[in-house]
């Protein structure tokens, strides 16, 4: 009886351990796809002398979890600066929402060259193309929290095998950002890191850029108003997305009126890909019908009236579910937006930041970077600020570049108030100081030696400080008391 007792145990042994195995080798395949230089990066980059590495971007292949918990192999894109003896942050960008199902960071999409301007700076980037998109079989679960960050995470875990196998040194500093969907699914990331996977992961910094957090709130009330929203495709995504998560109806009949039934079936089964395709026929269809662009006609006017009055409603248990702002982030956190977002209604940033500093958030800030910009507009400046504030908080690896070495350069005193002192300055440097929107705020022209940079006008709050010159750059992080 002990004899079988112990064969019995080892048997169970090994089998744990062999699950367990399997269990963490997330990583199945890369694909390298191409390297590119510093100087084709650097035209998506309008500061002086930021781009540094070449970048070598590959593809993973990886697995996870689908939505219903079954085995999937995703997709995504790795970039990892080009240079020896050095170790690198990780950084994970979360895209927004894809045109189509090929439209993805592992297809060299547009937002791919985020990931491309992450490697320039040092970052080793990571760029999850979601489940239902790219190589993951199935239709994508839109906005849903669970598994876009699930997807991230075990993509992190590829990544990090992968650079193990490809003796690429990690610092073990963890940035997270993303835009429109990604800023959703950027803020779901970063909530699953700090609350559950603190131990594997510590978040340095996020900054979810103009996502829609509060999805039983703002989308609900777009869900059902009477105001015209010329962007129905999100609407019907979102629902069909939650009905396949959540399994609240047996048929999409159930849930869409019968105008705009086909319309869904195409999108649903994967015979219309493309979500401006979508946008476009329903709002045709809904002018025909109704005369106006407004979603909620999509769906039936019973769905409507219970989700207004009963609040244990499936749909409302769904989208309450996906909400990603009731926390408290520990890490340093920016909620960069536009006011005149036309997409994303502005106030799901300044909710988000309201609610968690009630919870105990110390380090967390929402920025309007420009009241007049609309969603496409505020990309720009939205990446730019995220860029600023992580150079705060990276870790930069210090050696010689192909022609520009790292200066020597000392900054004192810093924390500062009135002004700074840089020595070991080169001949003929300029001095560049910056702010979090990326405005230049001083050009200063600098002679060999010392020194001292007034800092008259200023408000307090932090700054870059970039030294360039033809013998090489520096960069330092500038606190103004």
């Amino acid at each position: 009886m002990r004899s079988s007792l112990r064969t019995s145990a080892l048997l169970t042994m090994a089998c744990f351990l062999f699950v367990t195995g399997l269990q963490a080798q997330h990583l199945v395949k890369s694909t390298f796809l191409r390297t590119y230089a510093k100087t084709e990066i650097g035209v998506f980059v309008p500061i002086p002398g930021f781009v540094k590495y070449d970048v070598d971007v590959y593809k993973l292949e990886y697995a996870t979890p689908n939505v219903q918990g079954k085995p999937d192999t995703a997709s995504g894109l790795l970039a990892v600066p080009v240079v020896k003896n050095l170790s690198f942050p990780l950084l994970v960008y979360q895209h927004g929402t894809a045109g189509s199902r090929e439209a993805v960071p592992s297809r060299l999409s547009f937002e791919a060259t985020i990931g491309l301007v992450g490697g320039a700076l040092g970052y080793v980037s990571v760029l999850p193309d979601y489940l239902g998109l790219g190589d993951s079989d199935g239709f994508h679960p839109y906005l849903h929290a669970k598994t876009e960050a699930s997807a991230a995470v075990d993509m992190l875990r590829a990544a990090r095998q992968f650079a193990a196998s490809a003796t690429i040194a990690l610092n073990g500093q963890v940035f997270v950002s993303g835009y429109s969907q990604g800023g959703h699914a950027a803020m779901a990331l970063h909530r699953e890191l700090e609350t559950n996977l603190s131990a594997e992961f510590k978040v340095t910094a996020s900054a979810p850029m103009s996502g829609p957090y509060s999805i039983s709130g703002d989308m609900k009330s777009r869900l059902l108003s009477e105001e015209e929203y010329f962007y129905p495709g999100y609407p019907l995504y979102t629902m069909l997305s939650y009905n396949l998560a959540y399994g609240v109806y047996d048929s999409l009949a159930q849930f869409i009126r019968a105008p705009y039934l086909s319309i869904a079936q195409a999108f649903y089964s994967g015979e219309e890909t493309r979500i401006d395709s979508i946008h476009a026929r329903l709002a045709r269809a809904l002018i025909l019908e109704k005369g106006k662009v407004v979603p909620k006609y999509i769906f039936p006017d019973t769905l409507l009236a219970a989700i207004a009055s009963n609040p244990a409603h499936p749909v409302n248990a769904a989208l309450s579910d996906n909400d990603v702002y009731k926390w408290a982030p520990k890490a340093p956190t920016r909620l960069f937006y536009c006011r005149a977002d036309d997409q994303v209604v502005y106030t799901n940033s300044t909710l988000a930041d309201s609610v968690m500093r009630s919870l105990g958030s110390v380090d967390i800030q929402s920025a309007d970077l420009n009241p007049n910009f609309d969603h496409g507009q505020c990309i720009q400046p939205a990446l730019l600020s995220t860029i600023l504030f992580f150079s705060f908080y990276q870790t930069t690896p210090t050696g010689t570049e192909d022609g520009l070495p790292e200066l020597p350069v000392y900054m004192y005193p810093n924390p500062a108030s009135g002004s700074f002192t840089l020595e070991g300055l080169p001949p003929q440097s300029r001095v560049h100081l910056t702010d979090l929107s990326g405005r230049l705020l001083r050009r200063i022209p600098a002679g060999e030696g010392a020194q001292a940079i007034s800092l008259s006008g200023l408000n307090r709050g932090m700054y870059l400080v970039r030294v360039l010159s033809s013998a090489g750059v520096w960069t330092g992080k500038l606190v103004v008391e």
